[in-house]
């Protein structure tokens, strides 16, 4: 019983977290944007204006990711001004990422 207990307990709380997370303005906008990428939409002005405002590198760089493989790749012109501006925004170290 007290096993059953502390699982329930454990499950709760996950869920609760789960929620809080969810529930987050950043974590929403990150999901539309993931999801409008997915469908098709190109998401560049999203992009940039995460730059703009000191987004997450490491969160950028895989939605960066992401836009380039649902939209079959980003035009070299693009690719430059995004490099371009990462180097300028978080430093040359996420060139090599």
């Amino acid at each position: 019983f007290t096993r059953n207990v502390k699982s329930l307990t454990n499950h709760i709380h996950l869920a609760e977290l789960v929620k809080k997370t969810t529930e987050e303005s950043t974590f929403r906008e990150r999901w539309q944007t993931e999801r409008s990428m997915l469908e098709g939409d190109l998401c560049f002005d999203t992009l940039d204006e995460m730059i703009a405002y000191n987004y997450p590198p490491l969160r950028l760089l895989r939605l960066l990711c992401l836009q380039s493989l649902a939209s079959g790749g980003i035009k070299s012109s693009k690719y430059d001004a995004y490099r371009r501006d990462i180097v300028q925004t978080y430093g040359f170290e996420y060139l090599f990422f």
